[in-house]
């Protein structure tokens, strides 16, 4: 792995070093133009390439069974997190905020918003066949979905997309992981 780090004789390890620090010190998802950012103006020259071999050397470090962290990777973001098989531990000490669930009709819409993003909220309600203000307002709230724009038609209405709080809920890296539909639709009449 050391191998892909040899552009312009760097020192590798400094350069690990920074990344995981910055990754630390913003425990948010992270993209990846904000990590070559570090390194402008400084004496690393670092691409997109560079950035993302230093990533798998740092999946590499957390993989190894002593590591209480690990790096999850969310559309074109990366985030540095407590391992996910240490989560039974830490919940017994670590009081969490009180996650709501959600109601049965913010999971209809959220599903509809998932798999048609970007979408108005007028597709989401012709497809439910009634109002969801207030479920999509519910859901912008706890950062399930997010505003992306506006559509060029009469009344600019919102356009809304899930945002990386759904995928990190779901454990997946990108909405192109969500269940195939169709696939799921075949199963649900073969059961029957």
């Amino acid at each position: 792995m050391e191998d892909l780090l040899t552009q312009n004789n760097i020192d590798t390890d400094r350069a690990v070093s920074i990344v995981e620090s910055f990754l630390f010190t913003f425990s948010e998802p992270v993209d990846i133009f904000e990590l070559i950012s570090v390194f402008k103006n400084n004496d690393i020259k670092a691409d997109k390439k560079y950035i993302k071999n230093i990533i798998e050397i740092l999946k590499k470090k957390y993989s190894q069974a002593d590591s209480g962290l690990e790096i999850i990777h969310m559309e074109d973001k990366y985030q540095l997190v407590a391992k996910r098989d240490n989560f039974k531990y830490l919940e017994k000490v670590i009081s969490p905020k009180k996650k709501k669930n959600l109601t049965q009709s913010a999971i209809e819409t959220l599903t509809i918003i998932a798999y048609n993003q970007p979408t108005t909220k007028a597709f989401v309600e012709k497809i439910k066949g009634v109002k969801c203000d207030t479920t999509i307002s519910k859901l912008l709230e706890a950062g399930l979905i997010e505003e992306c724009g506006r559509l060029d038609k009469i009344g600019r209405p919102i356009i809304y997309k899930t945002t990386e709080v759904f995928l990190k809920h779901l454990n997946i890296s990108s909405i192109k992981e969500l269940p195939d539909i169709e696939n799921m639709k075949k199963e649900d009449v073969e059961q029957d």
